[in-house]
């Protein structure tokens, strides 16, 4: 499982490799995709063409941010990368947080490969930061045909493919089927076709599962208040939160005033919503206080770890009366550093981390994110393991239904303007227009300033 600690052989690995254990951290897509590579979704076909010797005795360095268990199954990898390049070697620094790699990079001593969140693509790729992939690409016949196009799309840039999808997860909401069966409630869909799952459904499921249990509260709902977390009501209702192209705050029209009136309404009008202050008094989904809770593929490994006595499963945000399912997600990006002394053993480094067998290791054999390979996705090691959840394929088919976040050069700014103006609406000071037209007060300008932007 995910949370098994490293052993004797693991720990006398890693003093070879500097391992850095750190608690880091988604029909115009298809052809933007489709152009990023050069053809129609992949390039294949045909051999490479000639391939460059890769130099001996190189010592590659990779940075990600990642959890102890992805920094253990990234070195598992590097391991059978050495075997397969008897030259090369990889170290690991998996503290690699964004502003390390900027760091480092200024200093003259960049990563060779590196993690980024698609939140910085733009900016990382204005000021220079990465090798473009697309050359090597078509010069490998490289095959991008089994990479969801919406991991794809959030790394492209002017029909060239710059980084490749290291994973790319939807956001879904798990829900305790027990209590769902207490209620007398019939389980929420399990996949996008069933159209029921409607606000009113939600609605009536969540104040039905919100009740004192003996002095401790119960709650129907429970949810962060990120962009990732509100921003699919937002899209469920038929509603934006930038124009068509990234150039204006649309928070302000009436659909995405309605799904942010919603969502304050339940916590402060309907109480569903459970607040801080009740998960420190032991309101958490784990604890079986929690009727449904908003999260993402990753967290599966943590409730299989800490559940216990009851049985869950995972649905999908549900829709307005003005729109259809939506989904938020899109997990990071892995590029090769523009600065690096060794491209080619760095591409070959990325390509073999891409790669079935890798992935197969780092993500799908213990469930610690959804692989950006659909291949992967839709196989029987990640969707038919005999735990829960059962119905784990809802990440999967929630892949179609995918907004990733807009991008733009200034997007922490952008992103910071939007959780101080959205403040008043969780706490209920303000009612969502009003909040609304503070939003798109505060954006507008910011997206102005902006050197590169796009909605995806």
């Amino acid at each position: 499982m995910t949370g098994r600690q490293p052993n004797k052989r693991w720990l006398a690995r890693a003093t070879r490799r500097r391992l850095i254990a750190g608690t880091g951290a988604g029909a115009t897509s298809a052809a933007l995709a489709a152009c990023a590579v050069g053809g129609q979704g992949g390039v294949q076909g045909g051999a490479p063409g000639p391939q460059p010797t890769l130099k001996s005795g190189v010592m590659l360095l990779m940075m990600q941010n990642g959890t102890q268990p992805e920094g253990e199954k990234k070195l598992e990898v590097f391991r059978l990368f050495e075997q397969k390049h008897p030259g090369l070697k990889a170290e690991l620094d998996n503290t690699g947080t964004p502003d390390k790699v900027q760091a480092m990079t200024a200093a003259g001593t960049p990563p060779d490969v590196f993690w980024f969140p698609p939140s910085l693509f733009l900016q990382f790729f204005r000021r220079g930061f990465f090798v473009d992939l697309s050359t090597l690409i078509r010069r490998d016949k490289y095959d991008l045909s089994d990479f969801a196009e919406q991991g794809l799309i959030q790394f492209a840039w002017e029909g060239k493919q710059i980084a490749m999808p290291k994973d790319c997860p939807t956001r879904g909401m798990f829900f305790n089927l027990a209590l769902f069966q207490e209620q007398g409630l019939a389980q929420p869909p399990t996949n996008y076709t069933d159209q029921s799952w409607t606000w009113e459904r939600f609605l009536d499921a969540a104040q039905k599962l919100t009740r004192d249990r003996g002095g401790a509260a119960q709650f129907g709902f429970l949810s962060g208040t990120g962009y990732r977390q509100w921003s699919p009501w937002v899209h469920g209702n038929g509603g934006e939160l930038l124009n068509k192209d990234a150039t204006e705050c649309t928070l302000h029209e009436p659909a995405a005033v309605e799904a942010l009136q919603f969502l304050q309404d339940l916590r402060v009008k309907h109480r569903v919503w459970a607040q801080p202050a009740d998960t420190q008094q032991g309101a958490t989904f784990q604890l079986g206080r929690i009727g449904i809770t908003e999260a993402a593929p990753p967290t599966v490994g943590t409730f299989q770890r800490e559940i216990q006595g009851f049985e869950w499963d995972v649905t999908h945000t549900p829709r307005g009366k003005n729109g259809k399912y939506s989904a938020s997600g899109g997990g990071v990006g892995q590029g090769i550093s523009a600065s690096s002394k060794n491209p080619e053993e760095a591409w070959a480094l990325l390509k073999y981390i891409m790669s079935p067998e890798a992935l197969m290791i780092e993500i799908v054999r213990d469930r610690l994110n959804l692989t950006a390979r659909k291949s992967l996705a839709n196989s029987p090691e990640y969707l038919n393991t005999g735990q829960a959840p059962r119905n784990i394929k809802t990440f999967v088919d929630g892949l179609p239904f995918l907004r990733p976040d807009p991008q733009t050069t200034n997007w922490a700014e952008v992103n910071d303007a939007l959780t101080s103006e959205l403040a008043p609406l969780w706490s209920g000071e303000k009612g969502a227009r009003e909040v609304a037209l503070a939003v798109k007060r505060a954006v507008d300008p910011l997206l102005q300033q902006a050197e590169a932007k796009r909605r995806l």
